[in-house]
This record gives structure tokens, C-alpha cells and sequence, in this order.
């Protein structure tokens, strides 16, 4: 197991070279978008902490998600990120919003609005992503 775990590591550290990507959400587990951009992207699921460790992993990731967090950690993450609210839609038992923040970088535009910033809500959970939330939910 202990060659393996730094193996990962090694691998993990030679993707960092030239990166961009910082991460947005300080969250034990998260999902990065990485690869292609939009919902052609690949997605790589970090749980624990360590990954906190290989924040410098930044390699080719075109933004992120946290699943299943509650309503105090996305006012949190919104007023922390400057985000200011762009529209909101909801269909069925899901309420989305989009935002805008400055302090992300890049955005998509929909309808000729800026937006790099989105939350959905079900019931009492939530998924917070940028640029978008390509997963699902």
C-alpha cells in the first residue's frame, strides 16, 4: 500500500508542472472537472484531506464540486467567493442558481451573462460547482 500511495503521489506531483487551477472550496471530499472543458470533462473524486496536501495538483482541472452539503457551507462558500447571483431556475423538487464571482477565474456564458458559479438545492442537501455543475443532481 505504501508504494503505491507514493507512486500516486509522484504521479500526482509531475502533473502539477505549469498549472493554473487553485481550489475554490475547502471541503474534505470534492469532485475536479479535469480534461476537456464542459460536460465532456472527466471527473476525479478526492476524499479525505489529503488532498488538501496535493492542493499544488491543479493540473488541466476546469473547476469543481461538493456534494451533499448543507445551506451554512454554501452561504459560507458564496460570501467568502464575492459571488453575486446572475438567475435562478428550478424544476420539479430542484431549485439552480448561477452566479457570478470575481475572485474565480474564467466563466461560461448563458444567455450573455457571465456565470462560473452554481448551487443546486433538493430537499435540505446541496451541490456547489464551478464553473457548472457537470455531474448531476
Amino acid at each position: 500500500m505504501a508504494k503505491f500511495a507514493c507512486a500516486a503521489l509522484a504521479f500526482l506531483f509531475s502533473l502539477s508542472v505549469n498549472a493554473t487551477y487553485k481550489p475554490v472550496f475547502n471541503a474534505k471530499d470534492r469532485t475536479f472537472f479535469v480534461g476537456r472543458d464542459g460536460s465532456c470533462c472527466s471527473f476525479v473524486r478526492i476524499s479525505g484531506w489529503i488532498e488538501c496536501a496535493l492542493s499544488v495538483v491543479r493540473y488541466n482541472v476546469r473547476g469543481e464540486c461538493v456534494e451533499g452539503v448543507d445551506e451554512s457551507f454554501v452561504a459560507f462558500a458564496l460570501s467568502d467567493l464575492k459571488a453575486e447571483k446572475v438567475f435562478e431556475e428550478s424544476a420539479s423538487d430542484v431549485v439552480t442558481v448561477y452566479y457570478y464571482s470575481p475572485k474565480i477565474c474564467g466563466y461560461k456564458s448563458i444567455n450573455g451573462k457571465k456565470v462560473n458559479l452554481q448551487t443546486a438545492m433538493r430537499g435540505n442537501g446541496y451541490i456547489i460547482a464551478t464553473p457548472m455543475i457537470f455531474s448531476g443532481y
